[in-house]
């Protein structure tokens, strides 16, 4: 289990990594916490935040999922481009996503108030949002 929480906004979510589904790619990520990054928000897709992430060499037992009909919680590593992504709400692309982790049902609201959030930064803010990943 590791939490996320963006420091300027004051919240936090419990996400469990999906270890059953890409325990490689799990561990991969496990091992680089704690990390900090700068939270961004998708412009075209749906309601996906995401930011900046070292992602590591993806193993050939990589097992994909269809972004678009993820639930929503899910976060997804995205190698090619060196990021995690998080959907917060329908994602209308359908592109093959490498689940890792799920946030708990219970945080869901706490997530959906952070993405509101995160894309009003986006669009009429120049002030960074940092997002930490931890060990919880």
């Amino acid at each position: 289990m590791i939490r996320m929480r963006w420091p300027e906004l004051e919240r936090e979510v419990r996400v469990k990594l999906l270890d059953d589904l890409n325990p490689e790619l799990c561990e991969a990520l496990r091992t680089r916490l704690p990390l900090t990054s700068i939270q961004s928000h998708a412009v075209v897709c749906g309601e996906q935040m995401y930011f900046p992430f070292a992602s590591p060499v993806i193993p050939d037992s990589a097992r994909f999922e269809d972004m678009a009909a993820q639930p929503v919680g899910r976060m997804n590593m995205e190698p090619k481009f060196h990021y995690l992504s998080v959907n917060y709400g329908p994602n209308h692309e359908a592109v093959p996503a490498l689940a890792v982790a799920q946030v708990l049902d219970e945080d869901m609201e706490t997530l959906k108030a952070v993405g509101l959030l995160v894309w009003n930064n986006l669009l009429f803010s120049t002030e960074y949002l940092h997002v930490v990943l931890e060990i919880l």
